[in-house]
């Protein structure tokens, strides 16, 4: 079917090193340009940080809605520009008291509406925000909502706080730092943060990017669709793949199961053996396809 590298790498990130930085080892082992990754960890921070290789780095946004895992370690008293140890120093403040830290901390678990840091990748008007901040301007930027499905306190002290954030896309665990001190009466940044888990990819299971062997690590990307809930599996016959491969118009009757009633829908088309063919798209009346995977090495 398809000889080109169609899948992804569990890498762990290393502090100081960026996100994109990190993909340039992936990029090379492979031989190609189109790896991306399922959502950015700040320069500072380390951990988890999925690659997508070849077509599958067409999946990126929806690997981007996965849940998150986050060990943080809160300085109470002093802040910093960009509420990390990268920034300058931003003001400080009192110390709470350890028992005050771990009961505000834990009343954030829910829904709640955050204001992502002024130093982001967010953009305002066609700028990134981190770039308007750095002139000194402050972007402006609104509040999102975002869910921490729940915390765990780790440790605390009276400087520090180190807890452990299950948490939707979109959460900045700088500012959840700067929101839980601005409860407390205070200032805060953080010291050190780790993604310990995107979905089900765990440390555990990761690699680092400069591995010599990174490309031994290449899991298929038909191994993960089932954990996107915004997709549908859909099976083509073995006599259709050439139709789906060659983009032909696609017709409910051309899936193994066809569907007797459709709803608008996004569906990964994977043959009968299980490899990953198509990503298509139900608008309520007929299919497209979003993209085809290659067929051919370059």
């Amino acid at each position: 079917m398809s000889n080109r590298p169609c899948g992804l790498v569990v890498l762990h990130k290393p502090p100081g090193v960026t996100s994109f930085r990190s993909l340039t080892a992936v990029k090379q082992s492979f031989g190609t340009r189109r790896v991306g990754h399922t959502g950015t960890l700040d320069k500072f921070a380390s951990g988890v940080l999925p690659a997508l290789v070849g077509s599958a780095s067409r999946f990126s946004s929806f690997f981007m809605d996965l849940p998150k895992t986050y060990i943080a370690t809160i300085r109470f008293g002093r802040t910093t520009t960009t509420l990390d140890p990268e920034g300058e120093p931003a003001g400080t403040g009192p110390l709470p008291r350890p028992e005050d830290a771990q009961r505000i901390a834990k009343s954030f678990i829910g829904e709640l509406q955050q204001l992502p840091p002024d130093f982001s990748a967010l953009h305002v008007n066609g700028r990134r925000a981190s770039d308007i901040a750095r002139t000194g301007e402050k972007p402006a930027l609104k509040a999102r909502a975002v869910h921490i499905h729940d915390m765990q306190v780790l440790s605390s002290t009276e400087n520090e706080l180190r807890i452990k954030v299950d948490c939707s896309r979109g959460t900045y665990i700088r500012a959840l730092a700067r929101d839980i001190a601005d409860q407390l009466g205070t200032v805060a940044y953080l010291t050190a943060l780790e993604r310990s888990a995107v979905g089900s990819f765990t440390i555990d299971g990761s690699v680092d990017p400069e591995d010599i062997n990174v490309r031994e690590h290449l899991q298929p990307i038909e191994d993960f669709l089932h954990q996107l809930p915004a997709i549908t599996i859909r099976t083509v016959p073995t006599s259709m793949i050439d139709a789906v491969m060659g983009g032909v118009p696609l017709r409910p009757e051309m899936f193994v199961q066809p569907p007797s009633q459709l709803q608008p829908e996004i569906s990964a088309l994977k043959s009968e053996t299980g490899e990953f063919l198509a990503l298509s798209e139900f608008d309520g009346t007929a299919f497209r396809y979003r993209f085809v995977r290659d067929r051919d090495n370059t």
